[in-house]
């Protein structure tokens, strides 16, 4: 039983408590998301003037620098059209230089000088065209990278714009994540972020999140996030 003192009342028992203060701080949350690795730089490369697949200067997996040939169309006739009309536009040349002399010297009409300049400019012209035309012949990288794919074979006749190879670039790699909906709010441009390989004995980079998609994925209710490694 409680022992009672003489005024009759019990004994009350107190807990010793004490406090602290803890200094004002910005709490960081962390989340895990599974990504995928792709090459910041990848273009499909298309045939701008179509014809039979001559040849293919590199082999798939070979590494290739930026303006060097990877195919060749076959470009004989376009050579031929090509060297006459450069051959037109030189003989126009020499004939518009000739009679420009002898007009200056009023030698000549006006209108003789004006039909030299005129044939001067449209043999000019259509050496143009032919040069563009036959340097499209030549597929060459706009960047440097690897030959990644090809998707079709020497000898086989490709349209304009037809995609016949792929190039990936590997100097820069970004991982793509999905980023559930309700934690869109919480990430922002610009902010680091930790990226962890597993099959590389955890090998961990720091990096910043570089883009940060607009528009939801409706299957899986994410938007992209993408982060480029260095």
């Amino acid at each position: 039983s409680e022992a009672t003192p003489e005024n009759g009342k019990k004994d009350t028992k107190f807990s010793l408590v004490k406090t602290a203060k803890f200094p004002a701080g910005a709490f960081t949350g962390t989340i895990d998301l599974l990504g995928v690795v792709k090459a910041s730089k990848a273009a499909n490369l298309s045939a701008e003037e179509g014809g039979k697949i001559l040849k293919f200067n590199k082999s798939k997996g070979e590494y290739v620098k930026a303006g060097e040939t990877i195919l060749e169309l076959d470009n004989l006739l376009l050579k031929s059209n090509m060297d006459a009309a450069k051959a037109n536009y030189d003989l126009a040349e020499v004939n518009f230089q000739k009679l420009e002399r002898v007009y200056k010297e009023n030698a000549s009409s006006e209108l003789a000088y004006l039909q030299a300049k005129y044939q001067r400019d449209a043999a000019k012209a259509n050496y143009d065209l032919m040069k563009s035309r036959y340097d499209k012949t030549f597929i060459k990288a706009p960047f440097a990278g690897y030959f990644d794919d090809k998707f079709a074979e020497e000898g086989e006749v490709v349209a304009p714009g037809q995609a016949v190879l792929s190039l990936v670039s590997s100097s820069e790699v970004k991982v793509v994540i999905g980023v559930p909906e309700n934690y869109v709010a919480d990430i922002k441009q610009g902010e680091k972020v930790k990226v962890r390989f597993k099959d590389l004995n955890g090998a961990e980079f720091t990096s910043k999140i570089s883009y940060i998609g607009k528009t939801i994925n409706a299957s899986n209710r994410t938007f992209p996030v993408e982060v480029v490694l260095p």
